[in-house]
């Protein structure tokens, strides 16, 4: 791979790189603000269910440039889909202490049974014709009243990235000695739209907070100083781009982050969320090797928790080329689960081959050409472990109807047997 590096842009993806990064969610209504009733109390159950030369080098297009085990393991992810919409209880709004001697949890536990309510226009002391859009997460944030973001966090060390839709720092709290990153969304542009900017936001930091699993990058705090938003997560040192980079990865590591990677992914697809931006860069690795996935804001509700039959289908297009599923640029409504599981294919080939199987997936592409007329030869990809061709052949079906589902994936003999 070639010797410069490319900029990265950890925790907040190659927002340059992709459509839709600043965009509010389209899928299922996220009940903090919409006009749906709240459902945090319903229980819907869900049904768990190379070519030798040619290939593009990673290093030299990433960023990518976008167009715009068992069975008893794999029930660990079926989740009552009631805790889809339920705040977290460390979530929960609560006045700090005035004794500051002590900052515990209870400094960032913020969302309280406020964000429960519908978002609405306020017309409260306003002229005729003009209203101020109410947006539950603002209010929160606003009314709470805790340390500073350096008291409880530190001062801010390193910048790790930045992209248009802000930035992320690293912080080093002085009283635990632990490492934090933390994303400063930006400030609200002048004439951009109040409704659709903190519904951006919101949509992002309400998935994002909702989400607790070991391979999913933890957020755990959010705070709003000087009227900018800051989401706090837990620290990971790199990603899996510079890990594969700067690496030699063994087939046993391959494995192992692909597994992880599966694990986060059926997690959040049995919760409803589709990641929609799965590549290199928004997978973290942290001090003790495990795989993370990071930067929802791209991420799409697919499944209504009050009707498991109500699957929303997505239209953006979003994504970093090499990554997107076919179907995504035919900008139809397409299924945004099956997307990812396409998604997680690339990056598997990725980690194996050091390069991309083709630069997007089009008709025009040759390499893409190739694969669709010899996708069933195991010679086409003759670099990647046999074991593991019959999987990824049906993870990148270029027919989203056909192609396997993260439950099918834990299904397949060969996943089983690298599953940690």
């Amino acid at each position: 791979m070639p010797a410069t590096k490319p900029l990265m842009i950890p925790y907040l993806g190659a927002d340059k790189a992709r459509v839709g990064a600043n965009s509010p969610n389209k899928g299922i209504s996220i009940p903090y603000h919409s006009e749906e009733s709240l459902v945090s109390h319903y229980s819907t159950k869900f049904d768990s269910c190379s070519i030798k030369s040619g290939f593009t080098s990673i290093a030299s297009t990433a960023p990518s440039t976008p167009t715009n085990t068992s069975n008893a393991a794999h029930d660990s992810f079926t989740i009552g889909m009631s805790s889809l919409y339920k705040v977290p209880s460390r979530f929960i709004f609560r006045d700090a202490k005035k004794d500051r001697k002590s900052f515990t949890s209870k400094h960032f536990s913020f969302l309280s049974n406020m964000l429960k309510k519908p978002s609405k226009p306020c017309e409260q002391t306003l002229p005729k014709r003009q209203t101020r859009y109410y947006a539950p997460l603002l209010d929160a944030l606003r009314k709470r009243a805790a340390p500073s973001l350096n008291q409880l966090y530190g001062e801010f060390t390193d910048s790790i990235s930045c992209g248009p839709g802000g930035g992320v720092r690293e912080t080093l709290c002085p009283r635990t000695g632990h490492k934090y990153a933390v994303k400063s969304f930006r400030k609200m542009k002048e004439g951009e739209s109040e409704k659709r900017y903190y519904e951006w936001i919101s949509n992002e930091v309400y998935i994002a907070a909702s989400l607790v699993h070991e391979n999913v990058i933890q957020t755990v705090d959010v705070i709003m100083e000087d009227n900018q938003i800051h989401e706090v997560m837990e620290y990971c040192p790199q990603d899996l781009f510079n890990v594969i980079n700067d690496n030699d990865l063994t087939p046993q590591q391959i494995n192992t982050y692909f597994s992880q990677l599966m694990h986060g992914l059926a997690y959040l697809h049995h919760r409803g969320v589709a990641h929609r931006d799965l590549k290199l860069e928004n997978l973290c690795v942290d001090q003790k090797g495990t795989l993370k996935i990071i930067d929802f804001g791209c991420a799409f509700i697919f499944l209504d928790p009050l009707s498991e039959e109500n699957r929303a289908k997505a239209c953006e297009l979003t994504g970093s080329d090499p990554y997107i599923a076919p179907e995504i640029f035919s900008r139809k409504p397409y299924d945004a689960a099956k997307a990812d599981i396409w998604s997680a294919a690339i990056i598997y080939l990725c980690m194996v081959l050091k390069k991309f199987p083709w630069d997007v997936a089009k008709d025009t592409e040759n390499n893409y050409k190739l694969y669709q007329q010899y996708r069933d030869n195991e010679d086409f990809f003759i670099h990647l472990p046999k074991e593991s061709f019959p999987l990824i052949r049906k993870m990148l079906d270029p027919n989203p109807d056909t192609r396997i589902t993260v439950n099918e994936v834990f299904e397949d003999s060969w996943f089983q047997s690298i599953t940690v």
